[in-house]
C-alpha cells in the first residue's frame, strides 16, 4: 500500500488518508498505534484505516516525531485528509493553515456527496442551514446508507432520513443508527435487546444441499442461530432438509444462486442484507468432482472445474468479507479436500482448484487477521456419500487400504470439525487446515 505523505520545505510531513481503491472516498479511523510525541521510524505502522472493503494499517514514510494527531479514533474522514504531522519541531508547522486545509477537504467532500445525491433524483436539493422557525421547510435529502445501517434501521422502523437530519450527516453507518436509538430511547429494556441480538447471530452455509452440507446444517441447527442456507440445483433436497429440522425454535432462510456468476452472488447477498444485519459465520462447502484423464481434459472442462470449485469461493468470500470487515468480526470455514495434498488421478481440475482454495484461505487469514476475522479450512478425505456408495467393491477395498483407520468417514464427522471452527469462543486460530481423513494426510 502506498500512503499519501508530503514533505514540506520546513522539514515536516503530512500523513494523509490514501486512496486504496478506485471508488474509495472516505475512511474510518481505527486504532492509533502511536501517541503524540512518540518517535517513529520509516515504515512503522501508525494507524488503522477501516473502509467498506478493507482494513489497512498506514505506515509513515519518514522518521521523526508525531507532532500532532488530527483525526481521533472512530472519526470518518475523506481521502486526502491530514491525519497527523510528523517532524522535528512543532513551531515549524503552520497549524492554522493545516486546520484550514482539512476543513476545505471535508467541505469539498460533503458537497460532492450532496451533488451525487441530487444527481440521483432531480427533485432533491442540497440541505442548507436554516432558522429554527423554518425547520419544517428543510428539503428532504436522501442520505447514503450503508447496508448494515439500512437493515438495522428497517428492523427498528426508523427512517434513515430522520437519522441524517438529526445527526447532521449525509452518510449513515450502523453506529449512527445505534447512536440514534440510544438517544431516542428506542432500544427498550437492555436485557431483552441483548437477548434479541444473541438470537439474531447468523450462519450462512453455501452448498447446504450436498451430503456434507446437509450434515453441517443439522449440526449448526443445534446452535439455535439464524441459518441462511444456499442451494443452486438441489432446492428440493434443501426443502426436505429444512422440513426435517425442528424449525419452530429456529429461524431458517433459503437463497438460490449460481455462485460462479458474480452478479448472482452480489444479488444473493443483497437479499441476505434484507433478513439480517450481521454475518457471524460463513461456511463454504461447494464442490463438484468431474472425471477425465489429464490428456483428455479440454480447456472448457478445466475452466469449468476451476470456476465451480475456486472462483465461486473467491466471489462468496469477497462478498462475505465486505460485511464482516464492517462489523469487525466473523468466521469463514472453507471445505477443501485431501486431493489438494495428495493429488487425484483423472481429477486434475478438482485437485488444482482445491489446492488453490487452500492458498486463498491462508492469504485471506493473513490479510484479515487484524479485522477480527478467523478463516480456516476443513479438508475431508473419503467420506460416505451418494458418490462413494457407487464405488465398485474392489475399488472401495483398494481405497480402504490407503486409510490408516481402514474406513470412510461420515458427513457428521466433518460437520463436527466445522462446528469447532465456528465456535464463538475460538479466536486464536486462523489460517489452519484440519484433515478429516482417518490419517491419510499427516502434515
Amino acid at each position: 500500500m502506498t500512503s499519501d505523505q508530503t514533505r514540506s520545505p520546513e522539514n515536516y510531513v503530512f500523513l494523509r488518508v490514501p486512496k486504496l481503491y478506485a471508488n474509495m472516498d472516505e475512511a474510518t479511523i481505527g486504532e492509533w498505534l502511536i501517541e503524540e510525541g512518540d518517535t517513529v521510524e520509516t515504515g512503522q505502522m501508525v494507524v488503522e484505516l477501516v473502509t467498506d472493503k478493507a482494513t489497512e494499517q498506514l505506515p509513515v514514510e519518514t522518521s521523526g516525531k508525531i507532532l500532532k494527531i488530527l483525526a481521533p479514533e472512530k472519526s470518518v474522514v475523506p481521502v486526502g485528509y491530514i491525519l497527523a504531522v510528523v517532524g522535528e519541531a512543532s513551531d515549524q508547522v503552520p497549524w492554522d493553515a493545516v486546520e484550514k486545509e482539512n476543513r476545505t477537504i471535508q467541505e469539498r467532500h460533503l458537497k460532492e456527496i450532496a451533488t451525487d445525491i441530487s444527481s440521483e433524483s432531480p427533485s432533491l436539493s442540497v440541505i442548507e442551514p436554516a432558522d429554527e422557525k423554518k425547520e419544517e421547510e428543510k428539503p428532504k435529502v436522501k442520505p447514503r446508507v450503508a447496508p448494515a445501517a439500512r437493515v438495522l434501521a428497517k428492523k427498528h422502523g426508523i427512517d434513515p432520513l430522520e437519522v441524517a437530519r438529526t445527526l447532521g450527516k449525509h452518510i449513515i453507518h450502523r453506529q449512527d443508527i445505534e447512536h440514534f436509538l440510544q438517544t431516542r430511547g428506542k432500544t427498550g429494556n437492555a436485557q431483552s435487546d441483548e437477548n434479541a441480538t444473541e438470537q439474531e447471530e447468523c450462519i450462512f452455509i453455501a452448498g447446504a444441499s450436498g451430503d456434507i452440507g446437509s450434515a453441517i446444517v443439522k449440526r449448526m441447527a443445534k446452535a439455535g442461530k439464524h441459518l441462511i442456507l444456499h442451494a443452486h440445483s438441489r432446492e428440493d433436497h434443501l426443502l426436505e432438509l429444512t422440513n426435517s429440522i425442528d424449525s419452530d425454535k429456529l429461524r431458517i432462510s433459503k437463497v438460490r444462486a449460481d455462485l460462479t456468476v458474480a452478479e448472482e452472488v452480489q444479488a444473493m447477498f443483497r437479499i441476505i442484507d434484507t433478513v439480517t444485519d450481521r454475518l457471524d459465520v460463513m461456511i463454504f462447502c461447494v464442490g463438484v468432482l468431474s472425471q477425465a484423464p489429464f490428456l483428455y481434459t479440454d480447456v472448457a472442462d478445466w475452466e469449468r472445474g476451476l470456476r465451480t470449485n475456486l472462483t465461486s469461493a473467491f466471489l462468496v468470500c469477497q462478498a462475505a468479507l465486505e460485511r464482516m470487515v464492517r462489523q469487525r468480526k466473523g468466521k469463514i470455514i472453507l471445505l477443501g479436500s485431501d486431493a489438494a495434498d495428495l493429488g487425484a488421478v483423472a481429477h486434475g481440475a478438482y485437485a488444482a482448484a482445491k489446492a488453490g482454495l487452500a492458498g486463498l484461505m491462508r492469504t485471506l487469514a493473513r490479510e484479515f487477521a487484524m479485522s477480527g476475522i478467523e478463516i480456516n479450512m476443513v479438508s475431508p478425505g473419503f467420506i460416505e456419500s451418494t458418490m462413494t456408495a457407487q464405488l465398485h467393491p474392489t475399488k472401495r477395498k483398494q481405497l480402504l487400504q490407503q486409510i490408516p483407520q481402514r474406513r470412510f468417514g461420515t458427513p457428521a464427522e466433518v460437520a463436527e470439525v466445522v462446528a469447532l471452527f465456528a465456535e464463538a469462543n475460538l479466536h486464536y486460530v486462523t489460517g489452519q487446515i484440519i484433515h478429516v481423513d482417518g490419517g491419510m494426510v499427516m502434515p
